[in-house]
């Protein structure tokens, strides 16, 4: 082992979990969140989709600016949705 070791196992755990911490805030938004964050309640399929990408980022490791592009394609729903979790809103 060398003296960078170390160093590289924390960047590694750290880069695994990138989206995890946003992911569980997302998955916390009360109902009262989402719809405020919403133009039609109809729209909560945004708010799945919106969590399916962030948990595929979060498991494949994505860069941010893929997630933010894949983000963007959903819409402004999902942008708004995205600007109530630390860590996401700091992406727009």
């Amino acid at each position: 082992m060398n003296r960078f070791t170390d160093s590289f196992a924390k960047a590694d755990e750290k880069f695994d979990n990138q989206f995890s911490e946003q992911l569980e805030q997302l998955k916390g938004l009360t109902q009262s969140e989402i719809e405020k964050a919403m133009a039609n309640t109809s729209d909560i399929e945004i708010y799945r989709q919106l969590a399916a990408i962030v948990d595929d980022a979060s498991c494949k490791n994505l860069k941010q600016a893929e997630l933010v592009s894949k983000i963007k394609a959903l819409g402004e729903i999902a942008i708004n949705l995205a600007k109530k979790i630390p860590g996401l809103d700091k992406l727009f």
